[in-house]
Formats: structure tokens, C-alpha cells, sequence
């Protein structure tokens, strides 16, 4: 401490410093260590309940009744006498024509009608299994054939003809067609220009195409990409696998899980024997569509997206928003080109960790000749932060300085002990908006039940990698879908 000899005038001035040839040492003064960090304050009130949110979409229109079933076949007309032949309409006339139309049938017509002439009801059936009926008689009986592979439908007379028809009542639950195969063929094979397999149905409760089994794939669908290796770029909409939802709202491809201990509902894979690729793309194709091209949801505890890769297990191109809390348990930082080697190097910088939520502003100012200076600062700052802390410090002198007035109405005064210094200011608030004190760090917290025992990061505390926390369940089960892929690529 320096006293003016002249004036009495008193500077403080740092540890080792020598006062000035018109001053005199009073004293050294002695900085003490920092205190100790208080108790961080209490929790904040919970927040009033949201209002009742709005009332969910009118369920689907139910699916469409049956079909009712086919009437009988009518009885075959009689044939034309000889000569011209009668047309149906005259043959009808003479049938019902005895004095007069309407007057009774014609006895002496029907007399001079030869039976033989005429086919009798059908009375035969082929009882034999693997038979179909190849010619019938006129008294009734039918001449029955063995069915032989391969079976052969050809000479189909109209281009909207069906080469086969399978016509059942509502009332039978068994399949239209049923191919028992214990070979290692296709069961049902169709090769066609147009579509090979084609279901309907029109009951919500069933499926139009459906496929089970019980340890491979139950439906697999192959694009060669003969034509897209040809037309590079050129093939777009093309899908080995391709769903398509032509109603509003809906679903263009769903896989579901039943199995109360976990499975996944789709999974896209690549790299299979050797191929690149993306496993999964969600594109939005439309630059007038405004809606998600992804988007994960979960009700459950679980994350709604998990990643997990390495070197890398996400990267974003692009402005990213995140509504909520973002929790980093690795170096928060950016990482940009090296300025100076852009092509070669790049430079990385770690964020600053606090524990509570925080507010920085700073900034450079030169006092005037009284030693003073006004510093504004943004007009939201006094409803964003609060409990300021003030740091000064002089550039080019040892100036004393000190904070004249603090925050008020937008700006806070600084003061020089002597004039026209210029200082670095920084000032550092907790925030209080109503966001953050809703959602105050909780700084110290117990692991869910299901993490208890394991770690962050194990391999910062020597524990196996088998220790991490968080959704490992599907590791195992994972391996052993690709392997299962890999010996079913030939398919």
C-alpha cells in the first residue's frame, strides 16, 4: 500500500510492486486463499400442471362386409327343331302354348321331344384323389383324368381372362391353394412382366401377403440391380422391398414386436458378404412436404433413438435442434479447419463445464477522463440472469478498478483510478428464466435399478466393456443375426 507524500492520497498497489517516487510504502497487504464454496440452494417449486392436451383422431371406418354367396347355375335350355333353329324366346313361346299364350304347356310338343337328344343332370363325381373331371356323358357320367406334373394352363383365349379360378363360400376357412413341398424348390413360383404376387384383402384383421417360419426369414425380397448398375443414378423408387401407403395417415412398411422378452421390429443391415451400402435412409423426396423424414417415439423408459459405432455413433450435416436437456457424458467441443493448414489440420475446443446454468457476456471498453464507463449490455439480460459476478481487468497499466454501479436497466458503470484505461470486462449470471428454473441441474444422482453396478465409462474405472450402461440388450442377438444373414445371403 502507497500513500502520495503531497496529499496523503492512498493506492493500492500488487504483491512486489515498488510505489512511485512522489509516494511512500505504508504497508503490504496480504491476499488470503478463496473461501469456500457455499451449499448450493434449494430445489425450486414443481411447476404447475400443462393443460390437458387435445382429444386424439377418429378411429379408422371399419372393414367391409363379405361377400354374399353365388346363386344356383339355371337349368340348360332345350335344343331348336330341325331346320332353322328356334330362337330361345320361340322355343319358350311353344313350350308355354296350347289354345292361346299363357293358356298351359304344349302336351303334343313335348311328346315329339327326343330325351336322348338332351343332357341329363351331371350324377358323377371323381372320387379318386388328384383326378379332375375331363369329359361327361349324356346320361350323367363323367369320364375322370389323374392330375400329372407339371400341370399346364395354356391357351388362355382373352388378354382379361384367368388362366385359374378359385371361387369359395365365406363359409370355408380352408386355402384356396395348398402346396405341400418337402423339396428345396420355391413352393410357388411366377415370373411375369407385370406383378408376380398380388394379395387383397379387405378385412382389417388380415393380411394381404403373409409369411411364417420358424427359424429363416419368412419373407425375402430380391432386387438383382442389373438395370440400376447400367443406369447409374437412374433408379430411383426402386426397392427390393417396397411399402406403399396410398390412404391418409397410415403406415408404408410396420414390423411390431409380440414377444414380452424383446426383439426388434425392423432392422435394415449392410455389408452382408462383403456389400456396402446404407442400412437404413429415410428421405423426404418432396420440397413441398414439411413433415419429419424420420422420426423415433418411445412411451417407454428406454431412448427413442440409440446409436452406437465406432469411430462414430451419429453425425449430423447440418442445423441440429434439440428440445429438451442434452446430456454428453464425453468432451463436449467443436471442431473446425486449422486456419493456418486448412487442408492438413484442424483445431478443437472444449466446452466449459459448470454445475448450474449460466449466463456469459464480455467485452472490451476505455474509460473516459473522470476514470468512468457505462457498459450496455442486451435488454433481455436482466430477465435471463441474475447473482452477477464481476471480473475487470486493466490493459497496458496497474490502474486500479472497480464496478461504480452494478446491472440496472440494461447496463452496469465501471471506474478507473486513473483515466482513459482500457480494461477487459466479464460478467457471469445464473439464469432464471422460467425454463431453467424449472429444470435445475440435479447435479448428484442415484443410476436407475437396471444400471446399478455399471458404468459411464468403464474403461476410465478398468471395468470390461460388458459393463457399460444403457441399452446393451440386443448385442448378443445382434451377432447373431448377421451371422444368420451371412449364411443366408445365397438366398
Amino acid at each position: 500500500m502507497c500513500a502520495k507524500k503531497t496529499t496523503g492520497k492512498v493506492r493500492l498497489v500488487p504483491p512486489g510492486a515498488s510505489c512511485r517516487a512522489t509516494e511512500v510504502r505504508l504497508a503490504t497487504v496480504a491476499y488470503g486463499p478463496p473461501g469456500v464454496r457455499g451449499p448450493a440452494g434449494p430445489t425450486g417449486a414443481t411447476g404447475a400442471t400443462g393443460t390437458t392436451g387435445a382429444t386424439g383422431a377418429v378411429g379408422a371406418t371399419g372393414a367391409q362386409g363379405q361377400q354374399g354367396i353365388q346363386g344356383d347355375k339355371g337349368a340348360q335350355g332345350l335344343p331348336g327343331a330341325d331346320g332353322s333353329p328356334d330362337t330361345p324366346q320361340q322355343v319358350l313361346d311353344k313350350l308355354l302354348t296350347v289354345d292361346g299364350p299363357g293358356s298351359g304347356l304344349n302336351a303334343d310338343l313335348l311328346d315329339d321331344l327326343d330325351s336322348a337328344a338332351f343332357q341329363l343332370l351331371v350324377t358323377g363325381d371323381c372320387a379318386t384323389a388328384n383326378t379332375y373331371v375331363t369329359a361327361v356323358a349324356a346320361n350323367g357320367d363323367v369320364t375322370c383324368t389323374g392330375i400329372t406334373a407339371p400341370l399346364v394352363l395354356a391357351g388362355v383365349p382373352s388378354a382379361a381372362t384367368n388362366g385359374a379360378t378359385i371361387t369359395m363360400p365365406n363359409t370355408n376357412t380352408g386355402r384356396g391353394i395348398s402346396v405341400d413341398h418337402q423339396g428345396s424348390g420355391p413352393g410357388v413360383l411366377a415370373t411375369t412382366v407385370g406383378n408376380s404376387l398380388w394379395g387383397i384383402t379387405s378385412s382389417i384383421s388380415s393380411a394381404a401377403v403373409i409369411g411364417d417360419s420358424s427359424s429363416g426369414e419368412a419373407v425375402v425380397a430380391r432386387q438383382n440391380g442389373a438395370v440400376c448398375e447400367l443406369n447409374i443414378g437412374k433408379c430411383n423408387g426402386i426397392g427390393a422391398l417396397v411399402g406403399r401407403h396410398d390412404g391418409q395417415g397410415g403406415y408404408g412398411v410396420r414390423g411390431f414386436v409380440t414377444d414380452p422378452n424383446g426383439a426388434i421390429g425392423v432392422i435394415g443391415q449392410s455389408g452382408i458378404s462383403g456389400g456396402t451400402g446404407v442400412a437404413i435412409r429415410a428421405e423426404n423426396v418432396n420440397n413441398a412436404n414439411a413433415s419429419n423424414a424420420f422420426e423415433a417415439v418411445t412411451n417407454g423408459d428406454g431412448a427413442a433413438v440409440y446409436a452406437d459405432g465406432d469411430p462414430l455413433a451419429g453425425v449430423f450435416a447440418g442445423n441440429v435442434q434439440v428440445n429438451g436437456n442434452l446430456n454428453v457424458t464425453g468432451t463436449k467441443a467443436f471442431q473446425i479447419d486449422d486456419p493456418r493448414d486448412p487442408t492438413r489440420r484442424t483445431i478443437t475446443h472444449a466446452a466449459v463445464e459448470t454445475d448450474e446454468l449460466q449466463v456469459i457476456y464480455s467485452g472490451n471498453v476505455t474509460t473516459n477522463a473522470d476514470g468512468r464507463a457505462v457498459i450496455e449490455l442486451p435488454g433481455y439480460i436482466e430477465a435471463l440472469g441474475a447473482n452477477w459476478r464481476y471480473q475487470l481487468t486493466p490493459i497496458g497499466s496497474f490502474s486500479g478498478l472497480m464496478v461504480d454501479q452494478e446491472i440496472a436497466d440494461g447496463s452496469f458503470t465501471v471506474r478507473s483510478e486513473e483515466p482513459n484505461v482500457r480494461l477487459s470486462w466479464q460478467i457471469t449470471g445464473s439464469r432464471i428464466d422460467p425454463y431453467a428454473a424449472q429444470n435445475p441441474l440435479d447435479v448428484v444422482t442415484d443410476k436407475p435399478a437396471a444400471d446399478q453396478g455399471e458404468y459411464v465409462d468403464p474403461e476410465a474405472y478398468g471395468a470390461k466393456p460388458s459393463k457399460q450402461a444403457g441399452p446393451t440388450l440386443y448385442e448378443a442377438q445382434d451377432s447373431d443375426r448377421r451371422l444368420a444373414s451371412d449364411q443366408a445371403s445365397d438366398r
